[in-house]
C-alpha cells in the first residue's frame, strides 16, 4: 500500500503583503524545509505563477532555489496548473490555453532553465505530465484541452465521477478514489481521496484517532491512494499542522505504508474507465451536485454578486479575443511578462500593449474574489466574506477595462461593478 500526496500552494495576485508574508513564515518556508529534511518522503507539489511572482517580489529568492533543488534530486515533483487560478471550466478554450501555457511559462523561468541543449535563451523546465485544476473545478472541455496540451494525468474530486457510470459496477461502498478513463482521452483523472482529504483539510487538532481509522480500513483492503489539499493546512490554517504532519508519517512508516508523488502512485494502479465526467469541484457537496451547483463558492445561481462578477468576466473576455500576444513573443525567449519592469524589455511597444492587456485579463480571472463573496460557511465555522477582497478583484477589472478604448463595453461593465459596490456596502 501507498499514499501519494499533492499539495496545492497559492495566493491570490490581490493578497496584501502583509498575508503573504505571514503565510510564508508560517507555512511555506516550514513546509519546505520539512520536505526536504524527511529521509523516504515524496511530495507533488502546485505551484502556480501567481505564488511564484509573490516569492520573487518579496525577495524569498532562497525558497524558489530550494525547490528548484528538491525536483531536480527528485524530491519534489511539480505539476502543471492555471497561471492565476480561475475556474477553467467556466473559461473558453482559448482562456484556458493562455492560462495553462503561461503557468507553464512561470514554471520554467523560476524553477527551470534558461536556455536549450543547444545553449540558446529558451525556457527549459523537467517534464511535468500531472495537472491540478483550481478549485478541482473540471469538465469535459478541460480534459479536452489538457490532452491537447500532452499532460498525462489531472487531478478531480470524487464528485466529478457518477457512481452510476462508472464501468463495471460502484466501489462507492469505499469511496470513488481511483484513477479513470473516459472516452479515449489520453489524460488519466485522478479522483482524489475525498474523506481522508477533507478529514486533514478542516482539522484543528491533534487527535489521530480518525485518521488511523481510515489508515487501518485501506490498508485491511490494500487500498493505495491520493490526498490533495492545500499546502497552507500546515502552519497557516492550523499552527500544529507540521505537528499532526510528523505524526502521520511516522504512523504510515509504522504500518509499512510508502509516501509516494501521484506519478509514481499511478503506474502501479489499474484505470477505471467511466462513461460520463460530471462538472464539478472540490467545494461542492454531494447536495450541491444533485442540486446542479457544481461550483457553489464561485457561481452560485442565488448570488447577486456572483453573477455580476461572471457577466463582467464575459464582456471583457470579448475583448480579450482579440489580443494573441504570446505568438509573437518569439525574439523574448526568456522574459517575465508578468512583471512591469520585464514588459519594459519589450522594444515594440504594439507589442508590449498586448502583453499586458493578456496579463492581466489572466490575473483578472482568479477564482478568490468569488470566493470570498459567497458567503458560504466552512466545516471549520469560517463564513467566506471580504467585501474588501472582492473589491481588490473590482479594481483588477478597472484596470483591464482602461487598457481597452471601448466606451460602450466601459460602461456597461463601469455599471455592474458600481451594482457590486452597493451591495457589498448594504
Amino acid at each position: 500500500m501507498e499514499i501519494a500526496i499533492l499539495l496545492h500552494l497559492y495566493q491570490p495576485v490581490t493578497q496584501s503583503e502583509e498575508v503573504f508574508r505571514r503565510v510564508y513564515k508560517e507555512s511555506y518556508e516550514p513546509l519546505i524545509r520539512r520536505v526536504g529534511r524527511t529521509k523516504n518522503f515524496k511530495v507533488s507539489l502546485d505551484i502556480p505563477l501567481s505564488l511564484l511572482e509573490q516569492m520573487d517580489r518579496y525577495g524569498y529568492s532562497d525558497w524558489i532555489s530550494d525547490v528548484r533543488d528538491m525536483v531536480r534530486v527528485g524530491k519534489v515533483e511539480l505539476v502543471g496548473s492555471a497561471a492565476y487560478h480561475p475556474i477553467l471550466a467556466k473559461l473558453s478554450e482559448k482562456l484556458v490555453q493562455q492560462e495553462v501555457i503561461l503557468n507553464e511559462y512561470g514554471l520554467g523561468y523560476y524553477l527551470g532553465d534558461h536556455q536549450n541543449l543547444e545553449g540558446d535563451p529558451a525556457i527549459m523546465v523537467q517534464n511535468i505530465v500531472g495537472f491540478f485544476p483550481p478549485e478541482l473545478a473540471v469538465n469535459e472541455d478541460v480534459l479536452a484541452t489538457l490532452d491537447d496540451l500532452g499532460y498525462k494525468w489531472m487531478i478531480v474530486d470524487e464528485t466529478a465521477i457518477p457512481e452510476e457510470d462508472i464501468v463495471g459496477g460502484s466501489r462507492v461502498k469505499y469511496g470513488k478514489h481511483g484513477v479513470y478513463r473516459y472516452k479515449d482521452y489520453g489524460v488519466k483523472m485522478i479522483a482524489r481521496n475525498r474523506a481522508f482529504s477533507n478529514v486533514l483539510s478542516f482539522k484543528r487538532d491533534l487527535d489521530m484517532g480518525e485518521i488511523t481509522q481510515l489508515i487501518d480500513e485501506y490498508q485491511s483492503r490494500e487500498e493505495s491512494f491520493v490526498i490533495v489539499l492545500d499546502g497552507e493546512f500546515f502552519g497557516h490554517h492550523f499552527d500544529q499542522g507540521f505537528l499532526l504532519l510528523n505524526r502521520i508519517i511516522s504512523y504510515v512508516r509504522k504500518k509499512g505504508i510508502d509516501i509516494v508523488t501521484v506519478s509514481d502512485h499511478i503506474e502501479g494502479v489499474s484505470t477505471v474507465s467511466i462513461r460520463r465526467l460530471q462538472t464539478s469541484s472540490w467545494g461542492a457537496t454531494d447536495e450541491d451536485m444533485a442540486s446542479g451547483v457544481p461550483f457553489p463558492m464561485w457561481d452560485a445561481p442565488t448570488n447577486e454578486i456572483h453573477q455580476l462578477q461572471w457577466e463582467i468576466v464575459n464582456e471583457l473576455s470579448a475583448l480579450y479575443t482579440t489580443d494573441n500576444a504570446f505568438s509573437e513573443m518569439d525574439e523574448y525567449a526568456v522574459l517575465p511578462v508578468w512583471d512591469p519592469e520585464g514588459l519594459k524589455r519589450i522594444d515594440n511597444p504594439v507589442l508590449r500593449g498586448k502583453i499586458a492587456r493578456e496579463v492581466l485579463m489572466q490575473k483578472c480571472l482568479n477564482s478568490d474574489q468569488f470566493w470570498w463573496a459567497s458567503k458560504e460557511s466552512l466545516p471549520t465555522g469560517e463564513v467566506l466574506y471580504d467585501p474588501g477582497m472582492v473589491k481588490k478583484g473590482l479594481t483588477v477589472f478597472e484596470h483591464l477595462l482602461g487598457m481597452y478604448n471601448n466606451g460602450v463595453v466601459a460602461e456597461r461593465v463601469m455599471g455592474k461593478i458600481e451594482r457590486i459596490r452597493t451591495l457589498l456596502e448594504g
